[in-house]
């Protein structure tokens, strides 16, 4: 999290969350948990246990003959079609895509416009109109720390933009709704860039959106 991550970790203590760095789960049994660093192994009773280690898309991309990623997904193109498989388009944790053109994408869930341009371009391609490409060259990130509030981040390096609950709504609460359209939000918050300057039409159709600045 770039220089987020000092906060982070104050918050999480400030929420009396211990961290453990440097070990891994070895063991669940139903009643505890066994972590370990390696070397030596501690096992801490426990009735319920939480695991939060990592994403990976779901088996369904697997059916696909293509070249899934690490972490099970389908590389798409800036129309979000599945490479080498007409017809089949992709989003969310099931896509790999370039969203600046050359930077891989880390997770999706929390671009809205990735689903509808999505089913956007489905139609299209079924009806042979001309679809929109999705860029983002504007990366932001957000991390919920419950009760304690936020972090928000923008960049690539994730600089620090804000904190606390600042940060909640900090995610285009700034921008016009001319500088939200520049950078691609669309209705739910999610920030990408569709090229829409060939469609006067369409900008003005998506300028005319409600947005919202809350963070996903």
């Amino acid at each position: 999290m770039g220089g987020a991550q000092p906060v982070i970790e104050n918050a999480l203590k400030a929420l009396d969350v211990e961290m453990r760095p440097g070990v891994s789960l070895e063991s669940l049994d139903g009643q505890s948990v066994t972590l370990t660093d390696g070397t030596t192994s501690e096992r801490i009773e426990a009735s319920t246990v939480v695991w939060c280690g990592g994403m990976h898309a779901n088996a369904l991309a697997a059916q696909l003959p293509v070249m899934l990623d690490p972490l099970g997904r389908v590389p798409v193109d800036a129309f979000l079609r599945a490479e080498g498989v007409p017809g089949v388009f992709a989003a969310g944790d099931c896509a790999r895509i370039l969203i600046d053109g050359t930077r891989p994408s880390d997770v999706v869930p929390a671009w809205p416009a990735n689903g509808t341009l999505r089913g956007h371009n489905a139609v299209c391609d079924l009806f042979g109109i001309e679809m929109l490409p999705l860029s983002i060259d504007w990366y932001t990130t957000i991390c919920d720390l419950g009760p304690w509030g936020a972090v928000y981040t923008e960049g690539w390096d994730r600089r620090l933009v804000s904190e606390g609950d600042e940060a909640h709504d900090q995610r285009g609460a700034h921008l016009s709704a001319e500088e939200r359209l520049a950078r691609g939000y669309l209705s739910g918050g999610g920030p990408c860039r569709v090229d829409t300057a060939a469609d006067p039409m369409r900008r003005q159709a998506l300028k005319d959106q409600t947005f919202s600045t809350d963070a996903s």
